[in-house]
């Protein structure tokens, strides 16, 4: 990991094989990030899971009278989109 003290202010991202990240008023350079291990079969389920979460979510909000209902039972300033996240996976974990 190098830091840099001059010539990447306000830069960050990939560029080829080193990202550039800023921390406060510094710049840190790395290597890219290797990610060899292959995902577990619990995670793949996991993963699955979670997408029907979303698009359950997606389901709510996006249909006016559903979210009016499901804001009623949520507290003020409440996420509907995460409480109906939560309630699917509350209620589908196994």
């Amino acid at each position: 990991m190098a830091r840099s003290r001059s010539g990447f202010n306000g830069i960050s991202g990939l560029v080829g094989p080193v990202v550039i990240k800023q921390y406060g008023d510094k710049t840190v350079i790395t290597s890219r990030p290797r990610m060899k291990k292959k995902r577990s079969t619990n995670q793949k389920a996991n993963s699955s899971l979670f997408k029907q979460a979303v698009a359950y979510a997606r389901s709510i909000i996006y249909d006016a009278k559903k979210k009016s209902e499901f804001a009623k039972k949520l507290k003020k300033n409440a996420s509907v989109y995460h409480a109906a996240i939560r309630e699917y996976l509350t209620s589908n974990a196994s």
